[in-house]
């Protein structure tokens, strides 16, 4: 790889939102940075996870549709940590982006999880050639909502979401 590669991959693509960061220490004392969106998220995040980073807020039309207040989403090296060794699937950084953004962001559906164990977690899945879905913690004690996890699932992957989701799992819209 020559410096230039390198450089570009690391530095060119990661556009941080200002220039205070990091703006904060997850709850694991990792540093927290800053990004405008998922596509600008360095690649070798997906890699070698050296921090957390906080995003914008999903559809606020969406959370309000379940009660659930709009905060800024955390995702936290460890999550991405799990999600590398859990998901062999997903082959490249630009696969997990994809993911998450097309789930958290461009979410047809958002159902909860699971009523009674997980009142919080809500799954937002984005319907295309494939389920695109991104589960989110929104606890209301936390400052951030929470991805705890993201995979690209088949049809049959999807159904089966449903069938285990509680009795007052919904569908969007």
């Amino acid at each position: 790889m020559n410096e230039l590669s390198f450089f570009e991959e690391i530095y060119v693509n990661s556009k941080p939102l200002n220039e205070s960061n990091p703006v904060d220490k997850d709850a694991n004392g990792n540093l927290i940075f800053e990004y405008q969106s998922i596509k600008d998220l360095p690649n070798d995040l997906f890699k070698n996870p050296a921090f957390s980073v906080l995003l914008p807020s999903p559809n606020k039309d969406l959370l309000n549709d379940f009660g659930k207040e709009a905060k800024q989403v955390l995702l936290k090296k460890e999550t991405i940590e799990r999600i590398l060794k859990q998901h062999k699937e997903i082959l490249t950084p630009k696969e997990h982006k994809i993911i998450l953004q097309s789930a958290i962001y461009e979410a047809t559906n958002i159902m909860l999880c699971q009523k009674d164990n997980k009142p919080n977690y809500f799954a937002f899945v984005k319907i295309s050639d494939f389920y695109y879905v991104s589960v989110l913690d929104f606890n209301s004690v936390k400052p951030h909502a929470e991805v705890v996890d993201w995979r690209k699932i088949k049809e049959e992957g999807f159904l089966r979401m449903i069938r285990q989701a509680s009795e007052g799992a919904s569908k969007y819209p």
